[in-house]
């Protein structure tokens, strides 16, 4: 019954059925036909999602995220990075790398960074004496290291289905992201020089007249930042308070964001919200039925016959987390694959923090992976070029991911000192969606 289950997921996926219709009948079916489940279970325990602590963290940023790109907040961006990075080595290309980043964890998605600033760089790029294949890889590909820094909403999401604080994923993935924007910045400096990049000469007005444009924007990272690890407040008032900041700075002050464009940003992120908690409840609810008949188990007693070895499985773990970036989004993929994947994980001793920095760093890289990664469409739409084109740029930068993902996978510690230190290595108590 369960390899039919998982059978008609697929042929489901394939032929275009909506994530929920297929999760919903999944639980459904699973809790009626194996564990005798009343299906009124799964209505009335519904509420304890919506009671979970931190949960209501996730549609405020989405909101915040959908204010901050209606203003001209990615233009911002872009000229304080150029201002304050241009004139080192590879200076430009560094300030994309950092630019996107910070796009890319308010926004929490790397796409919406490719349409945003796609098109101011690639531009400058190329003006600038850079080769083409390198511009188009380097708006495509960087930025999405960002996903593992606050407030990116899908940590959020990882830290329900995972169990775990969201604090302590935040902490978890700080270092590695850094790790990842500082392996990039050398890939830009290498290639600057070896191509022979002039540098531009620092300009303290420039840099100074950046620091006044975006000064409204300045406190928000580090509120954020400050607020989550120090403690002192939850995740959720960190989010109520930045948004409400976002929304003085943007719509009061600035005034870019008319009443219009609030009201439609409002419905936007009501509507993606919306979406992710319905699919939520049905993974959730799916979850407890895999957990209860212990699917999880039974796929780590058969990989167990043939994988013996923790690195191997890490091997293997990466594989089937690349394929899966390839073919869902962050969401859908966080939803589906990891009730399934992280009990088997531990099974093999991997933290659970440890994990989810390795899946969300591979699907990141899953995006951006030839022929059918998903950014590579994106950024063929945006800089009208063919997807080829886009394919041969991406390996090189692929290949400065896959190295970062190597660090992430094969060095637990740099995911686990920083929630150690900051005392936040502790798991929640699991909400069970269809027990008392």
């Amino acid at each position: 019954m369960v390899g039919t289950l998982f059978g008609l997921t697929i042929v489901s996926a394939f032929l275009g059925v909506p994530l929920l219709a297929i999760l919903g009948l999944q639980a459904a079916i699973s809790f009626h036909f194996i564990t005798q489940v009343p299906l009124e279970a799964m209505i009335t325990k519904v509420q304890g999602l919506m009671s979970a602590p931190g949960i209501l963290a996730m549609p405020i940023f989405t909101f915040m995220g959908f204010i901050l790109s209606y203003g001209k907040t990615s233009q911002r961006i872009a000229d304080a990075a150029d201002a304050w990075f241009g004139w080192l080595p590879g200076g430009l290309a560094i300030a994309t790398v950092i630019a996107y980043t910070v796009f890319c964890s308010v926004t929490g998605g790397s796409a919406l960074a490719v349409m945003a600033l796609g098109g101011i760089y690639y531009s400058a790029l190329i003006k600038d004496g850079y080769d083409k294949n390198f511009s188009l890889g380097i708006c495509t590909v960087c930025g999405g290291e960002g996903m593992l820094f606050p407030p990116s909403v899908p940590v959020i999401i990882m830290a329900f289905i995972a169990y775990e604080s969201i604090d302590a994923l935040y902490a978890g993935g700080l270092l590695p992201g850094l790790m990842v924007v500082g392996i990039f910045l050398v890939y830009c400096v290498i290639h600057s020089i070896r191509s022979g990049i002039p540098s531009k000469p620092f300009s303290f007005k420039k840099a100074w007249g950046a620091v006044l444009d975006i000064g409204l924007e300045i406190p928000l990272p580090v509120f954020i930042i400050v607020g989550i690890f120090s403690g002192w407040i939850t995740v959720t008032e960190v989010a109520a308070l930045s948004l409400a900041y976002v929304v003085v700075a943007e719509c009061l002050i600035r005034r870019e964001v008319s009443w219009q464009e609030f009201k439609k940003a409002s419905l936007e992120s009501m509507v993606l919200t919306g979406a992710i908690f319905a699919i939520l409840v049905s993974a959730l609810a799916f979850s407890n039925f895999l957990v209860d008949d212990q699917i999880p188990q039974k796929f780590l007693e058969f990989l167990q016959h043939y994988i013996t070895s923790k690195l191997v499985f890490l091997i293997f773990l990466n594989i089937i987390l690349l394929i899966t970036g390839c073919l869902m989004d962050v969401y859908s993929a966080i939803l589906v694959m990891v009730p399934l994947l992280l009990p088997v994980s531990k099974g093999y001793g991997i933290d659970p923090i440890h994990f989810a920095v390795i899946f969300l760093w591979n699907l990141e890289i899953g995006y951006s992976t030839p022929p059918i990664g998903f950014n590579l469409f994106i950024g063929a739409f945006r800089f009208r070029e063919p997807l080829e084109a886009l394919w041969r740029a991406a390996l090189p930068r692929l290949a400065v991911q896959v190295l970062g993902l190597l660090v992430i996978t094969y060095w637990p510690g740099l995911s686990l000192w920083l929630p150690k230190v900051l005392g936040m290595r502790q798991e929640l108590i699991p909400f069970n969606l269809m027990g008392g």
